[in-house]
């Protein structure tokens, strides 16, 4: 359905308007709601088309019809009812839906093929009572509401009984003018009915045939036509068909809403007519086509070959002549041989074949034949025999054949462009005929004279006559060219059924002299494992002539003569490039040896060999001893690296060197892969070879490889390299004491930075009581102390005795790191002084209670400037030994003076008992006491007015025991 009038805007009908409009005019409950959704539970009649895509909704309300069509199509949807032909006439309803809408226009058809433009602009009227659209999941549904009879010259009537014809189309888009995607037509179905759709009027006995009929529904569901399905019988019944009068049946399909239906049976076997009706269970009633139909049943035809050869000549006219059976001559409307030079035997297809030569009729009923041209031979034509009788295809009951041969034919197979002076040569070549045994003779005539055009054997001065080959039509045969340089010239030639033939021209052959291997060239001596490569040159032939060449080795000498059969190892050539025509490369063996080879060639299905067995020592690969650097150096400093080269002659060593580099160049070794170079020079008689480089200023790695070129071969030692540069160690004095007190011990703390102190070989203090100045050498000085560690402080420290004299005492501090010696900044010194005394202690041995008691006592020979503090301790209880002033409760101190004399006056305790003190002094920052034991005095109740005698006597006996006591303090 095409649309080509254009519609106009009054007559389009939006959505919201027209949902509005079907709110309104609903009708009684029930009634279908125009609200572009429509569904089987809304309708009360549905039919489909477009198998499934194409449905129709409908139901009668008094004198109006609902009606909804829905079609899987995302563009315009429409139905036309009751055309007169084709489309004229139909009464349309045609829309679509958009983002803006439903668009559903009233359209008259006025033409076979349209237009169809809207009723309103033909002068009539827009009928749609309601209308309205949605496009859903890729489907359009249009749903509208109209009378039955709307009095509109351009709207046709609905019945409500009986069918009328409609039709329906789908387009792509959302337009008036695109034309359809689909289209069909039907009868409308308002009454059930069965229509014959197909069936033929006549088939062959036994040949399966089908037959289509339509059940049109209306009221029925799917679950209302129980079976419908075709009986027969081969005698007519007259009378109201009824399915008891036909025995035979075919099989019962179950029924569906308005749908087609096809079965198959199988004819008679014998000719005659079969009679059938169609029958549907309806609702449970009968249901049958109107009429009893007729089938004529005959016998097939057959297609029988009557003549056609079995070979031909190419180019020749083929008749094949054959029978067309069981058929009258006005029922064929065609017949032809079909043919190919390739077999179509599975298909059967007389379109499979690319040729085809028509049937002429013979002077016989059925009778046939046709000419055909055979293609070039060799071929073969494959054929088949093929009629149409009665509108059907029939074949013949094979495919068959016709080998086509062509002119006998002499074609060259294989010859030599070159030959060998007196050598045989093999000249092969195919003759081609109906049978071998039409070849009477075959033959190479040859001369050393070309005789050209036209080919004949009789001008060549030589024959030689052919034998047969392994295949049918081929020959072959043995020619000795002359034994000096030059051209053959040949012609093949052959009778075939007393017919002479040539191959296509004369062919020549090159004689040559023989060829020579020569300049052949090769290293004498060779490494273990090493590659060997042999050149060498070939005169006197052309390399496209060579079909064999190689080196043939053994550690045995075979000797001569020459023959590569004796050597057990073969190496075959390449192209030499530009240094020579051929070569040839293999690896020698893990093990020192002389290898033996020949140089073979093959030239023209000759050996040709070298002049002579060479041969190749093996010899060990040289091997490097290498005498390792230190692992570690300064930054600055020399790195002297040491080798030898074993197994080969020091005269060989082209090149050794070491190649340097700050960065690790990894495997495989490559010198070429390190930017410094340090040639090697002798170093007899340690190392055969040494090389210095200077290490970076700068902390790191050097990583080296030793190399050597020895017989133009590189060579490494066995890895790749590493010596780690550092800084120079720098020793900062961290603590030692400036004075010591004789026989006292001296610690001494360093740091030593700058290094890893598992590179410190050794570190110690060395002292002596002699200065030795600048320059620095631990080796001057008598006295060793070795380091320990120092923790937490300092690295290192070192720890020993004072002497037992005053006196002062010069040291050093002195470590090797990588067999250098490193010291301090300067040569140090420590006083030893005696150990002060404090002597001449005097204090009253017994105190009255509340009285003061007065200690008097002296540091002799002492510089004030070295005493910090001087006091006196004590408390009422003894704090034993060792004597520590920290212990005592009380303190009582003086300022350190220059005469070194003291007196400290204190006021005992207000009870009787004993007091405990000591007297302590820090000088030179270390605690002094006043003897090994703390003193002490006793603190007693003053006596009662005592008598002056008495007085005297005891003032007497104290002054002595005051001079005892004092005498004994100071020793």
């Amino acid at each position: 359905m095409r649309m080509r009038t254009r519609w106009t805007i009054g007559a389009i009908v939006f959505l919201t308007s027209l949902a509005f409009l079907a709110a309104l005019s609903s009708g009684a409950e029930g009634s279908p709601t125009v609200d572009g959704v429509a569904s089987a539970d809304e309708y009360d009649l549905m039919v489909t088309y477009d198998n499934g895509r194409y449905e129709v909704y409908w139901t009668f309300e008094s004198n109006q019809m609902y009606m909804a069509i829905r079609a899987q199509t995302t563009g315009w949807v429409a139905i036309g009812f009751d055309p007169t032909d084709r489309m004229k006439d139909a009464d349309m309803v045609y829309g679509w839906v958009t983002a803006q809408g439903a668009f559903v226009l009233d359209l008259y058809a006025t033409g076979v093929n349209g237009p169809h433009p809207e009723d309103t602009t033909l002068g009539g009227t827009y009928d749609l009572i309601e209308a309205t659209g949605r496009e859903t999941a890729g489907w359009t549904t249009l749903e509208f509401r109209r009378n039955l009879n709307t009095g509109d010259t351009y709207d046709n009537v609905i019945p409500t009984t009986g069918t009328i014809p409609i039709i329906w189309a789908v387009g792509p888009v959302d337009d008036f003018t695109t034309q359809h995607i689909r289209r069909g037509g039907a009868l409308w179905p308002n009454a059930a009915a069965i229509s014959l759709k197909s069936a033929p009027d006549m088939i062959n006995t036994g040949e399966q045939v089908d037959f289509e009929w339509w059940v049109n529904l209306t009221i029925w569901s799917s679950t209302d036509v129980t079976q419908t399905g075709i009986h027969w019988d081969t005698m007519s019944h007259t009378g109201v068909p009824d399915l008891s009068d036909y025995p035979k049946a075919s099989a019962m399909i179950p029924g569906e809403v308005d749908g087609d239906y096809t079965v198959s049976i199988t004819a008679p076997e014998d000719p005659g007519t079969i009679y059938f009706i169609i029958h549907a269970v309806v609702g449970g009633n009968d249901l049958y086509a109107p009429i009893v139909y007729s089938v004529k049943v005959v016998s097939p035809p057959e297609l029988a070959l009557v003549a056609s050869p079995d070979d031909v000549m190419d180019g020749s006219m083929v008749m094949i002549e054959w029978l067309v059976a069981n058929a009258a001559t006005t029922s064929i409307s065609h017949t032809a041989v079909h043919w190919d030079t390739t077999s179509h035997d599975q298909s059967r297809d007389f379109q499979a074949y690319a040729n085809a030569a028509p049937g002429m009729a013979g002077t016989m009923e059925g009778d046939y034949h046709a000419n055909l041209t055979a293609p070039e031979g060799p071929a073969t034509i494959y054929f088949i025999l093929h009629a149409i009788v009665d509108g059907e295809h029939f074949y013949a009951p094979m495919e068959y054949t016709v080998d086509v041969y062509g002119i006998p034919t002499v074609t060259l197979d294989l010859a030599p462009e070159t030959a060998l002076v007196d050598h045989g040569v093999v000249i092969r070549w195919t003759v081609t005929s109906p049978s071998p045994g039409d070849v009477t003779h075959t033959a190479v005539h040859w001369d050393v004279t070309s005789h050209g055009e036209p080919l004949g054997f009789t001008n060549y001065a030589n024959t030689v006559l052919g034998s047969m080959g392994p295949m049918t039509g081929e020959y072959f045969a043995d020619v000795t060219v002359p034994s000096t340089p030059g051209k053959v010239y040949f012609v093949l030639h052959a009778i075939v059924m007393d017919m002479h033939y040539y191959a296509m021209m004369e062919y020549d052959i090159d004689v040559m002299d023989l060829p020579v291997v020569d300049e052949v060239m090769f290293m004498d001596t060779v490494f273990t494992e090493g590659g060997i490569m042999v050149m060498w040159n070939i005169s006197g032939a052309a390399l496209v002539d060579v079909t064999h060449a190689a080196v043939h080795w053994d550690t045995v000498s075979s000797g001569a003569p020459l023959d590569l059969a004796n050597y057990a190892n073969t190496e075959m050539a390449m192209d030499g490039g530009s240094e020579s025509d051929l070569k040839a490369m293999w690896t020698a063996p893990t093990s020192m040896d002389t290898l033996y080879f020949v140089v073979h060639v093959i030239v023209n299905e000759m050996d040709n060999y070298g002049e002579m067995e060479y041969h190749v020592m093996v010899i060990d690969t040289p091997a490097f001893d290498l005498v390792s650097p230190s692992e570690k150096v300064f930054a600055g400093d020399d790195i002297q690296i040491m080798w030898d080269i074993w197994n080969v002659d020091n005269l060989e060593v082209a090149h050794t060197a070491v190649h340097w580099d700050t960065t690790s160049q990894g495997t495989p070794l490559d010198f070429q892969a390190y930017t410094n170079t340090e040639m090697a020079m002798n170093n007899e008689p340690h190392t055969a070879y040494m090389a210095t480089l200077a290490a970076p200023m700068s902390t790191g790695s050097v990583f080296f490889v030793v190399h050597a070129i020895v017989m133009e071969e590189h060579f490494y030692a066995v890895m790749e390299y590493e010596v780690m540069v550092i800084m120079r160690p720098t020793i900062t004095l961290g603590d030692a004491p400036d004075l010591v007190y004789v026989e006292d011990s001296i610690d001494i703390w360093w740091d030593i930075d700058d290094v890893d102190m598992a590179d410190v070989e050794h570190a110690a203090v060395h002292w002596d009581i002699t200065s030795f100045g600048m320059p620095l050498d631990f080796s001057a000085y008598a006295n060793t102390e070795m380091a320990m560690d120092g923790t937490p402080n300092y690295d290192r420290k070192a720890m020993f005795n004072a002497l037992n004299t005053p006196d002062t005492l010069y040291f050093v501090i002195h470590a090797v790191v990588l067999g250098e010696n490193f010291y301090a900044e300067m040569e140090y010194s420590v006083d030893v002084t005696t150990l002060p005394t404090i002597d001449d202690i005097d204090f009253d041995v017994k105190v009255e209670v509340d009285d003061k008691v007065t200690v008097t006592f002296s540091i002799p020979d002492i510089d004030v400037s070295r005493v910090s503090h001087v006091g006196l301790h004590w408390d009422t209880e003894s704090q034993g030994t060792p004597l520590d002033f920290n212990n005592y409760a009380n303190a009582e101190t003086v300022d350190p003076n220059a005469e070194g004399t003291y007196i400290i006056t204190f006021k005992v305790p207000d009870k009787e008992g004993t007091v405990y003190f000591v007297i302590h002094s820090v000088i030179d920052g270390e605690n002094v006491y006043e003897g090994s034991v703390e003193s002490s005095f006793k603190v007693e109740k003053a006596d009662s007015t005592p008598g002056f005698g008495t007085g005297l006597a005891l003032l007497a006996v104290a002054v002595i025991a005051g001079m005892i006591v004092a005498t004994r303090r100071r020793k």
